[in-house]
């Protein structure tokens, strides 16, 4: 089934997702599965560098293909070809970086995702707050 038409919608309820990256695999952050009858509309996306000696790079993908996701659990996000918001931001140490905001909000679709990867692992914390739309 299609995605809602945001226009005539029945609920907008407010979501969390977040992500200890402990690897520099690309790890799936937000994904809407295919006939999800859903729409996500991604509001703002943080990165905290928690290791207080060196920074770290963040890469931020739309991911064609919507992906597993557990809260507080990695998962490799290998479902569907990568196109980069953001490539290799580095975050210095001991410091939060706004990667999106609210104006510059993004959908995500039906059977698509977000996907994160570090550029080291253990250093970098991910919060996404969207909004599911149906």
């Amino acid at each position: 089934m299609a995605a809602p038409n945001i226009v005539n919608v029945a609920t907008i309820n407010g979501s969390i997702a977040y992500q200890a990256l402990t690897n520099t695999n690309n790890n799936a952050l937000v994904s809407n599965a295919a006939s999800s009858n859903t729409v996500y509309k991604i509001n703002n996306i943080f990165v905290s560098n928690v290791n207080g000696v060196s920074a770290a790079t963040i890469t931020l993908a739309y991911m064609s293909a919507a992906n597993a996701v557990t809260n507080g659990t990695l998962t490799t996000a290998s479902s569907g070809t990568a196109y980069r918001i953001a490539y290799q931001i580095s975050i210095p140490a001991n410091t939060t970086l706004m990667l999106l905001d609210k104006s510059g909000a993004i959908y995500l679709p039906e059977n698509s995702s977000l996907a994160v990867q570090a550029g080291t692992a253990s250093y970098l914390e991910v919060v996404a707050s969207y909004e599911t739309i149906a």
